[in-house]
């Protein structure tokens, strides 16, 4: 079972930023609302992958790209063997706003520096000359800084689209017989999503749009007086269903039963 800042924290790594992030949000639709990330941050295979696939389409089409595409692959991993062995790698995602937690609170620290290489070093691991190495060293940081926004958009997507199918303080059925009702209802404990320790699968599935997710509560009324009163209640916490399945994952047949049983042992 994971909080909502590890689940968000496990999507970062499948962008490919991976190490110790610090996951910031806030989903209460208000100015300044979003979800950012801030630590060191190393590039991964999965970082250079991406940023090779998006520049191919810079590099022309069909016979020109399959000539050019495998060359920038080169220059990049030289600029980047370069930059690990003799320059400075660091880089850093930064906070700038104590306040928001959207996109635009944060930014990229760099190190990266070609020029700063002596050019001995430059000619012994590269046939590609300075200009080229400094222009593909720019094109890259310039989509990394673009990537992470990209990426806490994506962040803040998954937050809301949780947030937005947890059910709360809703009759989801109803039944009435002469004598009594049945009603159940999700409920709130807790308006706080931190206070939400869930598994993978029901985080990812309340990303699809088909699921909801709540806690549920039973209650039977006693209709023969001049106030219903409630004679029994049963619930079942941290339910997740799908948005057409009026049995509730099964759990309101559960949930009867449970009061049921509990009528004919009084």
């Amino acid at each position: 079972m994971i909080d909502l800042t590890s689940f968000l924290s496990t999507k970062l790594c499948e962008f490919g930023y991976k190490g110790e992030f610090q996951v910031e949000y806030s989903f209460n639709y208000t100015q300044g609302d979003g979800c950012r990330f801030i630590g060191m941050l190393d590039i991964s295979p999965e970082i250079i992958e991406r940023f090779i696939q998006e520049m191919k389409a810079t590099l022309g089409t069909g016979f020109v790209q399959e000539v050019k595409a495998p060359r920038y692959r080169r220059i990049f991993s030289e600029l980047y063997s370069l930059i690990q062995q003799w320059g400075d790698n660091h880089l850093s995602i930064e906070a700038n706003s104590h306040r928001y937690f959207h996109e635009n609170t944060m930014y990229l620290k760099s190190g990266w520096d070609i020029a700063r290489i002596q050019e001995d070093e430059i000619n012994l691991n590269t046939a590609a000359n300075i200009n080229v190495l400094e222009k593909v060293q720019d094109e890259f940081i310039h989509w990394l800084r673009e990537d992470i926004k990209y990426v806490s958009r994506q962040l803040t997507h998954f937050g809301y689209s949780i947030l937005n199918n947890r059910v709360t303080d809703e009759v989801l059925w109803s039944f009435k017989t002469q004598n009594y009702e049945w009603v159940l209802e999700a409920i709130t404990k807790d308006q706080n999503m931190e206070s939400d320790f869930l598994d993978a699968r029901t985080y990812t599935c309340m990303l699809d749009g088909n699921h909801h997710y709540g806690d549920l509560l039973l209650t039977l009324f006693d209709r023969n007086t001049e106030q219903e009163s409630r004679l029994a209640s049963a619930s079942a916490d941290d339910v997740i269903w799908n948005k057409e399945d009026h049995t509730f994952a099964g759990i309101r047949r559960a949930l009867v039963q449970e009061i049921s049983f509990e009528f004919v042992n009084k």
